[in-house]
């Protein structure tokens, strides 16, 4: 086989999918708060026909050198915040991924807080510990 992009078994049974046709990209988060020195990994898992060419780009400009389904963008300056996407073609044609937006770090004493993927059974106590981001304590309000 070829193109094998999946592969599931059982008992009595064997499957096996195929990609063909132009790329297929699943969708990704779209906003990112990070603080400076941290490292964001965005990667890609195209689906399609083999082989295939990635090209990332940050705010519609292509990254020389990206051409791998995972980029690493380090926020060692403010100037990397922006508008990440990748663009995947092969003989079948080209797809955009979603554009992932990495946003600068908060000002001083600013909260960021996202709980889009946050869940918690009915009764049960979560805590959330929150520090500012310009070193406080925590003990302020």
């Amino acid at each position: 086989l070829s193109n094998v992009v999946a592969m599931a078994g059982g008992g009595f049974h064997s499957l096996a999918v195929i990609g063909v046709g132009r790329p297929f990209l699943a969708p990704m988060v779209n906003r990112i708060h990070t603080p400076l020195a941290i490292p964001v990994f965005l990667r890609v898992q195209p689906a399609g026909e083999r082989p295939m060419s990635c090209q990332w780009q940050k705010d519609g400009a292509p990254l020389e050198g990206e051409t791998n389904a995972l980029l690493k963008v380090t926020m060692t300056t403010t100037n990397q915040a922006g508008a990440y996407c990748c663009i995947v073609s092969n003989a079948q044609g080209v797809t955009t991924g979603g554009v992932v937006t990495i946003v600068k770090p908060a000002s001083p004493g600013q909260l960021c807080f996202s709980a889009s993927s946050y869940s918690a059974q009915e009764g049960t106590k979560r805590k959330v510990l929150v520090k500012r981001i310009n070193g406080s304590d925590g003990n302020g309000t």
